[in-house]
């Protein structure tokens, strides 16, 4: 039986896990697992567990500290921001970990709620006191580390590794092997969101104000629910082969048998075919965006309605001649601010790395039903990346075999691709997973196979799942309330104290910046070392600034990364005038950043 001490230090630790643990139903969950604590002849303990007829010890049982060892020997030297371990066990690797960093932070995830009750029967009290430990989860549902995963590895800076307990490879193989994919995937999936976000930052910024009225004068795309819900929806994506659908696409327009919906690119091709879509998609902050939109604006097509991320690129959204509709963005803090969605009830939705994900989002949350994906290949096709009638794009741009990479197509063939696509690919197929749509086909032929979905030609999707004058075509005409703007004079009211405040903020911390220098001249230590506290209240109070948290921080999302990566080295630091020295370097750079940025930004927010 646990000592009530132990479970006790769970609860103020970690509440969630101690609920779980605590809770009647877990009881209930068909795990399958038969598990049992037992001890070698040292008194060393360990977890005996049976599992899909295979049957283990969680550690080695003669010497379970020498297997951490050389588990995770090979780290030693290693440059480690944060580890995550896959499997508690009995937490002798754990422990081992925290030998050889000492300072380094770590979090946990146990895929079985049995083992982490016969860990946390054992333990001593005193591990959950360590203050690196920084996050424990475990679980409960199928696709629970997919949420664990991507809520975990966004806000955590720096470096993150994996250690998978061997154990769990081999007892768990297929939930290891699931998890360490994932893992992979969120990695990259953030390093992309960082060179993204270098990149695009300060445009999401300034293009969330410039959009701020267009926001306010527009639907939000999920007041349309009534018209999706349960219809099927086309979304076309510009992949090469979309030209071979075509006649399809314009049948199934003519017969309005579903929705069609483009994504960015795929647009101009369907208006050189004369097929004009239900709603096109885009939201690329890129100022070169307006080239998705051109020949609307020249054609002056006014049948199209845009639905637009509210971080969208500048200029697009002045001289669209069609109706226009919005859905705000994780990038959109300003919107986010305005209209948040517990107050509106419409969803915010997640940013990716392409239109098409993006609108696979918002179809979900329409609760569509039928999502068929045309174009969205992936790969290259016939040595093309892209459909023609691009005006902006080369389709025949070749690719070169060497710096290509190989995956498999719809139908189990070898095909060329690049990481570009692959990497945008990865990323659908986890929001697949998370969004739980299990009714996604693909019609891509020679397209890059997509997990999660069914493969299927567009012309039999149309034969066996599509039916005449299912859709409403007028669904646009109908009108819907907007945002009430009642609000919005005492919401600035408050931004605006806000602003005030991060400007006393920003000029206190060059006042202590000052300080430290001549503390550090003078070899006033222990002046330095009381100045050392003042700062970190002050930083903290410039932080937690709403109007730095909505705008600056957006801003600066990368220099705000980079510093944090080392936060946790200047905190260990003994050396007071080192530690002096560090907090002038990366604390100055990214003020410098902040002060810079806070100019930018100046006029756009006093227009607001």
């Amino acid at each position: 039986m646990a000592s009530l001490s132990s479970f006790e230090c769970l609860k103020t630790t970690f509440p969630n896990v101690y609920n779980i643990l605590q809770s009647e139903n877990t009881q209930q969950q068909p795990e399958h697992i038969i598990s049992s604590v037992v001890s070698n002849q040292s008194a060393q303990t360990n977890i005996l567990t049976e599992y899909k007829n295979k049957k283990a010890h969680l550690h080695n049982f003669n010497d379970p500290q020498k297997e951490a060892q050389q588990f995770l020997g090979s780290l030693a030297g290693e440059q480690i921001d944060h580890m995550v371990f896959y499997g508690i066990g009995m937490g002798y690797h754990i422990q081992y970990f925290k030998e050889l960093f000492p300072h380094t932070p770590y979090s946990v995830y146990e895929p079985h709620v049995e083992i982490a009750k016969q860990f946390v029967s054992s333990i001593r009290k005193e591990l959950f006191d360590d203050v690196n430990w920084r996050a424990f989860e475990i679980s409960t549902a199928p696709n629970q580390y997919l949420h664990f995963l991507q809520s975990f590895i966004d806000r955590t800076p720096g470096t993150v590794s994996l250690a998978v307990l061997p154990s769990y490879e081999y007892l768990f193989e297929q939930e290891a092997k699931i998890f360490k994919e994932a893992f992979e995937q969120m990695l990259d999936h953030k390093r992309n969101n960082m060179m993204i976000s270098q990149k695009f930052s300060m445009h999401w910024v300034e293009n969330s104000f410039r959009n701020f009225k267009h926001v306010c004068n527009t639907p939000n795309i999920f007041q349309k629910k009534m018209y999706f819900k349960d219809k099927p929806v086309v979304l076309v994506s510009a992949g090469p082969s979309l030209e071979e659908e075509i006649p399809y696409l314009r049948q199934i327009k003519e017969n309005q048998s579903a929705y069609i919906f483009t994504a960015g690119s795929s647009l101009s091709v369907l208006i050189n075919h004369g097929i004009y879509p239900d709603a096109a998609c885009s939201y690329d902050p890129n100022p070169l965006n307006y080239r998705v939109v051109d020949k609307v604006k020249s054609q002056n097509i006014t049948q199209i309605p845009l639905i637009f991320g509210s971080s969208i690129g500048e200029h697009i959204l002045d001289e669209y001649p069609g109706d226009k509709l919005h859905f705000i963005t994780t990038q959109d803090t300003i919107s986010s601010y305005f209209f948040p969605a517990n107050q509106t009830g419409y969803p915010i939705v997640q940013d990716a790395s392409s239109i098409a994900i993006m609108a696979l989002q918002i179809l979900s949350q329409l609760e569509c039903g039928l999502i068929i994906l045309v174009g969205q290949n992936f790969a290259y096709h016939h040595g093309n990346q892209y459909a023609s009638g691009i005006d902006y794009v080369d389709p025949t741009k070749q690719f070169h075999p060497n710096l290509s990479i190989q995956t498999t197509d719809v139908e189990g063939h070898s095909i060329y691709s690049n990481t570009s696509f692959l990497s945008m690919k990865k990323e659908m197929e986890v929001y697949i997973k998370m969004l739980r749509k299990t009714n996604i086909i693909n019609t891509t032929k020679g397209g890059a196979a997509i997990t999660g979905t069914t493969f299927m030609s567009l012309q039999n999707v149309m034969d066996q799942h599509l039916v005449a004058h299912t859709i409403d075509s007028s669904w646009i005409h109908h009108q819907e309330t907007l945002y009430s703007l009642h609000h919005i004079e005492s919401a600035k009211h408050q931004i605006e104290q806000e602003y005030q405040k991060v400007q006393k903020s920003m000029v206190e911390i060059q006042h202590i910046f000052k300080d430290i220098r001549w503390y550090m001249q003078e070899q006033q230590l222990d002046s330095l070392v009381k100045l050392f506290s003042i700062f970190d209240i002050a930083f903290e109070r410039l932080l937690k600034n709403r109007f730095s948290k909505m705008i600056l921080i957006p801003m600066n999302r990368v220099y705000y990364e980079r510093l944090y990566q080392q936060v946790e080295n200047i905190f260990q630091q003994s050396d007071s005038i080192k530690k002096a020295q560090a907090i002038l370097y990366y604390y100055g750079s990214f003020m410098q950043q902040i002060e810079k940025s806070y100019m930018t930004i100046l006029p756009l927010y006093e227009q607001l």
